[in-house]
């Protein structure tokens, strides 16, 4: 008998010598993890025991499958839940014919091998994911038996530093990502971390503390565009138990080419606790990402919907340089269609910010520049800068005289590279010389333009101009006999919007202003009071010159006045309604209105 690997083969009867009428019987026993599958060679088949008759020498091979599986001993990880981050994977394996292949994996990647030495397999320092962790191991003998294995491990970290999901954006607006720090513990006293993000797609990194953590010694570090690092240390203390706001994070959105997340990933460097000693375990740091969509009109840099001064600085600054151009920002800002980023874009913005051309719109219908502008959300007034009407001639014009409206710029934060009002006047008003001031420099690109009961001017330069203050434009304006019977003349300068960096546009308040007549005499502001209605609220009737404001005062001793409201005139015949609700206990209430 031969090759019968897996198993013994038995004869009977069994002797040295047979002759040739005889028979033997032969009977296949299987070793363990074994079976008989089949005779081969002077025998053929699987009938077992098997007759052979011994006509003559015959040889016969007994053919056993392995059938039993390796045999896998996993040691570690353990299943179930773990507060540290950090595992080994560990264990042996063996077969009753030799294991050939081994492999591991991880939550459905591919699978690596896992060396054998007398058995046993080892992959140190392996770090766990948050939440659900799934391992499998596999081994593997000759003839195909495989044992597979499944652990499941769930990581819950006891401190986690966590980037929030930011609310999708469109390219030019700022994106705001909170960070976090959850631990189950206060224990947490001192943390270092490091922020890495994409500098392709945000830029201008602006960090703002949380409240405990802003009363601590902490640092930044902004230098290296792509990184944010920073750390801060409270004294002898510790954030408290649950979940803190370390910052709030915010980035512009810089154009895109089709819409795509944006990442912001965490990186926890150390921990350390009121003690000073470390927290080496238990930390995981997550990462969040915004969803960036591209703009919807050509030109709109900070995603305002419409084309406005600030387009018109960022396009000349990408025209010079001072903006990185990548592949994609030509076309996105070719609004004369020339194939590049040139002067000519500049001018396309600027002449729909001030109505010569009309405005854009997402849905592809066109709107008027003032429309436009009333559409679209405008930020909070921004009282660092303010806009003022002067009237070097005095406020008193006469028919027929030339007089002169200038245009102050009388307090900015930061000197601006771009500035557009809107100066509303009455019909009777004809407007004569237009200048721009000597606020805008030599190399600014100004611009004027109509628009209904009034005027429109822009000017915009690449970098900062050379003062935040000073006379941005000089208008000169006579008054026709269509005034002739008004005592005021109302103007309006609004909308009026400053810029720095083209992004950030600053909406100011609106500036009023009256020129009276040198023939017709003020009427004085008027107020009545008709009776109360049905609800007891009353209602005061204040009649002004139109485009003049009144305050309206109260008391309840003749004495102490207290303004409640300030009414602009509708002219006579108009009275301006103010509705009011008499507090209770008072006897006695008085109202009045003056000028300012």
């Amino acid at each position: 008998m031969a090759g019968n690997l897996g198993g013994t083969v038995t004869v009977d009867p069994l002797k040295e010598r047979y002759e040739p009428t005889e028979s033997v019987t032969l009977t296949a026993t299987a070793g363990t993890g074994f079976e008989f599958e089949s005779w081969s060679g002077d025998l053929s088949g699987p009938a077992n025991p098997a007759l052979l008759a011994l006509s003559a020498d015959r040889s016969v091979t007994a053919t056993f499958r392995d059938v039993a599986p390796p045999v896998l001993t996993w040691v570690q990880p353990i299943a179930g839940t773990t507060g540290n981050e950090r595992v080994s994977l560990g264990g042996s394996a063996g077969d009753n014919a030799g294991v050939t292949a081994a492999t591991w994996a991880r939550d459905g990647a591919a699978a690596q091998a896992l060396t054998l030495a007398d058995g046993q397999f080892s992959v140190p320092n392996l770090v766990l994911n948050v939440g659900t962790n799934r391992f499998t191991v596999s081994v593997r003998d000759a003839a195909g038996n495989e044992t597979t294995e499944v652990r499941i491990v769930v990581w819950v970290p006891e401190r986690v530093l966590r980037v929030a999901e930011a609310p999708e954006v469109q390219e030019g607006q700022r994106v705001t990502f909170p960070v976090t720090l959850s631990s189950v513990g206060p224990d947490v006293a001192g943390l270092t971390f490091r922020l890495t993000y994409d500098p392709a797609y945000l830029a201008d990194p602006q960090v703002e503390w949380g409240a405990l953590v802003g009363q601590s010694v902490n640092n930044l570090n902004l230098g290296t565009a792509g990184e944010i690092g920073g750390s801060f240390a409270l004294a002898g203390t510790a954030l408290p138990a649950g979940t803190n706001t370390v910052a709030r994070i915010s980035f512009r959105a810089r154009s895109v080419p089709l819409s795509l997340l944006a990442a912001l990933t965490p990186q926890l460097e150390s921990l350390s606790n009121p003690t000073g000693g470390t927290l080496p375990t238990g930390n995981a740091a997550v990462g969040g990402s915004a969803r960036i969509k591209p703009r919807r009109i050509t030109g709109d840099n900070n995603a305002n919907q419409r084309l406005d001064i600030g387009d018109a600085v960022v396009i000349s600054r990408l025209q010079v340089g001072l903006e990185e151009v990548r592949a994609w920002d030509s076309g996105l800002n070719d609004l004369n269609t020339s194939g590049a980023i040139d002067s000519g874009d500049v001018v396309r913005v600027l002449r729909a910010v001030v109505g010569l051309d009309p405005q854009p719109t997402p849905s592809g219908g066109i709107v008027r520049a003032g429309l436009a502008r009333q559409q679209s959300p405008l930020p909070l007034v921004n009282t660092n800068e303010v806009m003022a009407l002067e009237f070097p001639d005095g406020p008193v014009a006469a028919l027929g005289q030339p007089w002169r409206v200038v245009v102050r710029l009388l307090k900015s934060a930061q000197p601006p590279s771009g500035l557009s009002f809107t100066l509303r006047y009455p019909a009777g008003l004809i407007l004569g010389e237009q200048q721009v001031g000597a606020l805008v420099p030599a190399g600014a690109l100004p611009l004027w333009g109509e628009v209904p009961g009034g005027l429109t001017f822009a000017a915009v330069s690449p970098n900062a101009w050379p003062t935040s203050t000073g006379v941005a434009a000089v208008l000169t304006f006579t008054a026709n006999a269509g005034l002739a019977a008004q005592a005021e003349w109302p103007l309006t300068m609004a909308p009026v919007e400053l810029t720095v960096n083209g992004f950030d546009i600053r909406a100011l308040d609106d500036v009023p202003g009256v020129v009276r007549s040198a023939t017709v005499p003020a009427e004085p502001p008027v107020i009545e009071l008709p009776p109360p209605g049905a609800d007891g609220k009353l209602t005061l009737e204040v009649t002004a010159g139109a485009g003049q404001e009144v305050i309206v005062e109260t008391t309840t001793d003749l004495n102490a006045w207290t303004e409640i409201q300030r009414v602009t005139g509708q002219g006579a015949g108009t009275p301006v309604r103010v509705t009011i609700t008499p507090p209770a206990g008072v006897e006695a209430r008085f109202w009045r209105v003056r000028r300012p």
